[in-house]
């Protein structure tokens, strides 16, 4: 793992596991993604080296020197407690506090379009975060895809592109306004369309 320092304009390297510790650390994987949200370094999912895809959710608390990955508690298969069910090449951004994951290929070759939330001021230690289901709402709600690419812009969710195993390549453009409500719930209100423009 390597950090670039915006000071001194290098990257550096964070040093590999500790063997003895290896189980609580991420093992090789592609098309994971990591986002950094409150003091956290979050990562989710991915896709092993057999191709296996995984629901792993590991943190990194940067107050905590030196940084070490803390694997957060399997989700449980039960209503009580939603979870993200196991994708690679989904999206994933911090909006304030919060983490928002979207879409990607699960299991069974599976394009997914749902969406996740979880906020990182609900740090629970070793019990981890609580994930927050979002109900799909309105007309412009995105099919399923992966390789999009997602990002927070004051307020409102960016949405761009993808692979939704039919089209050659995505290219539509949405985007969502974001409502932060109480008890680290957040409202989101339904996705729109912009209209892509310029030469392509």
């Amino acid at each position: 793992m390597y950090a670039f320092d915006t000071g001194d304009c290098e990257w550096r390297e964070m040093g590999m596991p500790d063997p003895s510790k290896y189980d609580l650390s991420p093992g090789q994987r592609v098309h994971v993604r990591m986002t950094v949200a409150n003091r956290f370094l979050v990562m989710f999912g991915g896709s092993t080296p057999s191709s296996e895809c995984t629901d792993d959710l590991y943190v990194i608390d940067t107050k905590i020197k030196p940084w070490e990955w803390i694997r957060m508690p399997a989700p449980k298969d039960d209503d009580a407690s939603p979870a993200p069910k196991p994708r690679f090449g989904h999206s994933i951004c911090s909006y304030g506090t919060y983490v928002v994951i979207f879409g990607g290929l699960g299991e069974n070759s599976i394009y997914l379009n749902d969406m996740w939330v979880i906020d990182t001021k609900d740090w629970e230690g070793d019990e981890g975060f609580s994930w927050q289901y979002v109900n799909p709402g309105g007309s412009y709600w995105p099919k399923g895809r992966d390789s999009h690419s997602m990002c927070a812009v004051r307020n409102t969710l960016v949405l761009f592109g993808g692979y939704d195993g039919v089209s050659p390549k995505v290219s539509e453009l949405k985007h969502m306004h974001v409502r932060p409500v109480h008890d680290s719930q957040v409202r989101l209100i339904p996705w729109r369309v912009w209209r892509n423009r310029g030469q392509q």
